[in-house]
């Protein structure tokens, strides 16, 4: 069974959260299916706006608008190399968002510097299990 989080279990974390975005630098957002609400695809502007972070669109849903400023998605490995502060938001594979395969050696290595502090939320956080086994609906809800 699921029980939610108390918002005083929660609200700490996002306070840091915001700080960090805040503070960062270079802070980088990546959204997978974010946008699989109105309200979010709008909201994730803002959000982007109000700390400066750039935004990779990974194309699960319509995440953030392709013209604004602020979407990074065509140039997201020059970015991730000096990102200080990134936050995946319905990510099914950060990994992907964040590695590429090195040429030389056929390795995958993170594009992310090793000191990049990284959240995510997402489906994981409303138990939604995405490896195709099916989805799990709480019974709060």
């Amino acid at each position: 069974m699921f029980h939610p989080l108390d918002a005083s279990d929660v609200l700490p974390t996002l306070d840091a959260l915001a700080d960090r975005l805040v503070n960062a630098k270079q802070p980088v957002i990546v959204a997978a299916a974010a946008g699989r609400h109105e309200a979010s695809f709008h909201n994730l502007v803002k959000l982007a706006e109000a700390v400066g972070a750039g935004v990779i669109d990974q194309y699960d849903r319509l995440n953030f608008p392709g013209d604004h400023p602020l979407n990074i998605t065509r140039m997201a490995t020059s970015v991730l190399g000096n990102a200080d502060c990134l936050l995946a938001l319905d990510s099914r594979n950060l990994y992907a968002a964040i590695s590429r395969e090195d040429p030389k050696t056929g390795r995958n290595e993170y594009i992310t510097p090793k000191d990049c502090w990284i959240a995510e939320i997402g489906y994981r956080d409303v138990r939604i299990d995405t490896d195709g086994e099916g989805v799990y609906i709480p019974d709060a809800f």
